[in-house]
């Protein structure tokens, strides 16, 4: 590979521009303003006539989370009904209120958790849905809702990934919904979530609980930003990008895996540490970043990659490409040898990754009492998701790259696939039906 075949691109990308970084530090050193009525406007541009659920801005989708179970308390041993694939820092704080994990198989065509497993799923334990909207698809709840309500579980939706405007706040009859504003989120403000809780009593409690909670100080929201500084400089600027390509691979150093580590909000003592209201400066920064929302942005990263998508080489699969709602938060697809694939773009300058995210595979926890069969555990393991998960990889694709760079990524796609012989790239799913009792 030469240096002039390198497309300085990233799998992932900071949704920011250096006015944005300096506004957020200039927030950190300047005198604070008053925090309540920065709440206020951030409240009233998440309340609209389809849904008028209560908004509270926290630290982090996790701190949400964490902060309704502490108000709802399920008895330890209670079960969570959690579509399968996930961030592991999600599945953690559920496991921190001794709950169990119940996972929830998903189809690859529309992201939406498999609605004919649920009911077969649900059992006197079980407490909560929780249902993720990844990759920035979207499905439609209503009828993960409606059995939900006939069992009388809660639903959360877990919108993490799924921010595209205030057109969708989550589906009013969601008991908690969530949203984030993290590094790598559309309109990042490099950090913090919004939770909207359905019923008021229960917003309430969690709100009373939250004052009790310390803040999160300027310097430490200051050292993120600056952090996320150095990570925009490795992933944004192609001036850069590319020398720093060329010198990693000339020294076979995987800089990815460290720029991915420097991306986590968390990185340590996690429930500690999310237990935290955000610092006024990033109340200040959320509601800056959302005021200034602009739904070309999103558009624009919709037409670049719908124009990868009619060019992906036939052996390759888009995740996702039947969803409801296709916004592209990364840009996941499916082959059938995901690390030969991605060292093969490499050696043609294109920087594909397998881990550019920590969503992994929801397992199940073992010994749950509708897993205590070997064809129950057949049956009703998340198949779909782990196929995902083994085979995805991620392309260079999002706004800020140019429609002549995105012709030789799929340029260099296609060579790829073409280079194997007997279609040793073609992705053979498993069908749900399938007997898999011998891979277990």
């Amino acid at each position: 590979m030469s240096y002039q075949e390198i497309v300085p691109y990233t799998a992932v990308f900071i949704d920011a521009q250096w006015d944005h970084f300096i506004r957020a530090a200039t927030l950190c050193v300047m005198k604070s303003p008053e925090r309540a009525p920065i709440i206020r406007d951030i409240q009233k541009m998440w309340v609209n006539s389809q849904n008028a659920n209560s908004v509270l801005p926290c630290l982090s989708v996790r701190t949400a989370l964490d902060l309704y179970l502490r108000v709802m308390n399920f008895p330890p041993g209670s079960e969570v009904i959690v579509s399968a694939v996930n961030i592991p820092d999600m599945i953690h704080v559920l496991k921190a209120h001794n709950l169990r994990i119940v996972s929830l198989d998903i189809n690859l065509e529309t992201m939406a958790p498999k609605l004919h497993l649920l009911e077969q799923l649900i059992t006197e334990k079980t407490k909560i849905l929780l249902i993720a909207n990844i990759y920035g698809r979207r499905f439609d709840v209503t009828p993960f809702i409606d059995v939900a309500k006939r069992h009388q579980i809660a639903v959360v939706e877990d919108l993490a990934e799924g921010f595209s405007g205030f057109d969708y706040m989550g589906h009013p009859e969601s008991d908690l919904s969530l949203f984030s504003f993290g590094p790598i989120k559309y309109f990042t403000a490099f950090g913090g979530a919004i939770a909207k809780v359905c019923d008021t009593a229960i917003f309430e409690k969690m709100e009373r609980l939250y004052e009790s909670y310390p803040l999160q100080t300027h310097m430490e929201y200051l050292k993120k930003v600056l952090k996320y500084t150095f990570v925009y400089v490795l992933l944004n600027c192609p001036s850069l990008v590319k020398p720093s390509m060329y010198l990693t691979r000339s020294l076979d150093i995987d800089h990815k895996k460290y720029v991915v580590k420097l991306l986590r909000g968390f990185p340590n003592n996690l429930i500690e540490r999310l237990r935290h209201r955000p610092s006024t400066a990033l109340l200040a920064m959320m509601k800056d970043r959302m005021s200034t929302f602009d739904s070309a942005e999103i558009n624009l990263s919709n037409v670049k990659a719908e124009y990868v998508s009619e060019r992906l080489p036939a052996a390759v699969t888009q995740v996702g490409k039947e969803a409801a709602v296709r916004n592209h938060w990364l840009f996941p697809v499916i082959v059938e040898n995901p690390d030969e694939v991605v060292k093969a773009l490499s050696t043609l300058g294109i920087d594909a990754y397998r881990g550019a995210t920590q969503l992994n595979i929801v397992e199940p926890d073992n010994g749950d009492s509708h897993l205590s069969k070997l064809d129950d555990f057949v049956a009703r393991y998340p198949h779909e998701a782990k196929y995902l998960i083994d085979h995805v990889i991620y392309l260079p694709v999002n706004k800020t790259v140019p429609f002549h760079e995105l012709d030789r990524i799929c340029r260099a796609l296609s060579v790829v696939v073409a280079s194997t012989n007997d279609n040793d790239l073609l992705p053979t799913r498993p069908e749900p039906n399938v007997n898999l009792r011998s891979k277990l």
